[in-house]
């Protein structure tokens, strides 16, 4: 028998091909990769998931690439016995079959971004995980917490990501990359948390692996290098971003012509832009990261573009514009779910209108801006939109709201994690009160910021 006529897959039943897709989606599934993940310029997301779903026969040199993607063989995928469990080679097991199919069903919703559906797959298992077969403990971990990540409930997220981590690296043979996965999600959530300092720790440390172990693929390397970027930049370290963005995360996502991971490299790039004052560089950035948004279909990313571009013109000086931009951006935001980004647009057009010296008409954007924030608890904005409602008080002349208003911010904000906006408050806050005659507060202000540094 030939290498061919032993890892063929061309001429499956239909029964067969079912389970061979079936097989490749629950080995991606223990790795915690995405279908995008397997892309490269040969083979596209719609070829990887038609043949998971079984309704196309992959070629035998698509079945060797997939393998090799996936760390296994293609003998793996073409096991003689259909009634044996997904993953492994064992005698027929229909309890971990079972299993199995639970845990594909949540790693598709969680690619979706649909994480209440994942957990109800999770469910099961919640009461005795300890049942679970030991090839899945990890997995079913991994998957309660990037569903309670994309839910925002960071501490039941690093809680259920640390088990998956323990279990795994407990293990003998584990594969690297399924460690790094974890692992990358830890730093992602403390990074949404807010505790950028420990997110760039923990990155750092997936990186190093990811080197060490010549992990090669594309997208996570990608997402790994865009991920300790992002921290630098929220760190103050804008030169060391620049450089992160530019030389290691672009080439690789043009290399795979990733047009959403092409776009949110062109965000951070901008917003790194906008923080040096470099605003035509940030501009171009934001505008082309609009095109690539729309392109790839990713509306809400589209509106978020559209919204920093609006503010890179205000700080341009170029009011007309940014009236223009940041209003299409409202009128966008309007039709998707999106309270985030609508207080974020409010936010921008009442400090273009506080620039333009018109603060009355500022007054209301800010206040609906506060009032989302509080609604959805995110802190950081909070943070952000209070300083603007403090700067909008100062040009109405009310001063004790505008200090009250400041000293809250200021509360909301972390000076370690969030040390850029914290600093810009800080210094906004001392300005207005030695501007006004408080100078014992001002100095108190700036000493306080001193000593955070």
């Amino acid at each position: 028998m030939t290498d061919k006529d032993e890892f063929s897959a061309e001429n499956l039943t239909r029964d067969a091909l079912r389970l061979l897709g079936a097989r490749i989606c629950m080995r991606r599934t223990i790795l915690g990769l995405h279908q995008r993940d397997l892309v490269n310029e040969l083979y596209y997301e719609r070829l990887i998931n038609d043949v998971e779903n079984g309704l196309v026969a992959p070629t035998n040199e698509f079945l060797a690439y997939l393998a090799a993607a996936l760390d296994t063989t293609p003998q793996s995928f073409l096991e003689d016995n259909p009634a044996e469990p997904i993953s492994s080679g064992s005698l027929v097991d229909l309890k971990v079959a079972e299993q199995e199919l639970a845990l594909m069903n949540a790693h598709t919703k969680v690619e979706v971004e649909m994480p209440e559906v994942a957990l109800s797959f999770l469910e099961p298992f919640n009461a005795k995980p300890e049942e679970l077969a030991s090839e899945l403990k990890p997995v079913f971990f991994r998957l309660r917490g990037n569903a309670h990540l994309q839910m925002k409930n960071y501490h039941l997220a690093e809680e259920a990501l640390a088990e998956a981590l323990q279990l795994l690296e407990s293990q003998p043979a584990v594969n690297p990359l399924q460690v790094e996965v974890v692992r990358n999600l830890i730093g992602l959530s403390l990074y949404r948390e807010g505790r950028t300092k420990e997110a760039l720790k923990v990155h750092q440390k997936s990186l190093e692996a990811v080197l060490k172990n010549n992990i090669t693929n594309r997208r996570f390397r990608l997402i790994l290098y865009t991920n300790i970027a992002n921290e630098h930049y929220m760190l103050g370290r804008s030169d060391l971003a620049i450089k992160i963005y530019r030389n290691d995360a672009l080439p690789l996502a043009e290399q795979g012509e990733d047009d959403k991971q092409v776009g949110l490299i062109f965000w951070g790039l901008g917003i790194t832009y906008k923080g040096m004052g470099d605003y035509a560089r940030a501009a171009l950035s934001f505008d082309r990261s609009v095109k690539l948004f729309e392109k790839c279909n990713e509306p809400k990313m589209a509106v978020q573009m559209l919204d920093q571009l609006g503010l890179t013109f205000i700080e341009r000086s170029d009011f007309k514009l940014a009236e223009e931009t940041l209003l299409k951006a409202l009128s966008k935001v309007d039709k998707l779910v999106d309270p985030r980004t609508q207080a974020l647009i409010n936010n921008n057009l009442a400090y273009l209108y506080k620039q333009k010296g018109e603060p009355e008409r500022a007054l209301g954007h800010i206040e609906a801006s506060v009032e989302i924030n509080r609604e959805i608890g995110d802190t950081l904005q909070l943070g952000q939109s209070l300083s603007t409602l403090a700067d909008v008080k100062l040009a109405l002349g009310n001063l004790d709201g505008a200090f009250k208003d400041y000293e809250e911010a200021i509360r909301w904000l972390d000076p370690q994690n969030q040390s850029y906006l914290y600093d810009k408050v800080m210094e906004n806050y001392a300005d207005a009160l030695k501007k006004h005659g408080f100078l014992e507060k001002a100095l108190e202000v700036r000493f306080s910021m001193s000593r955070s540094a």
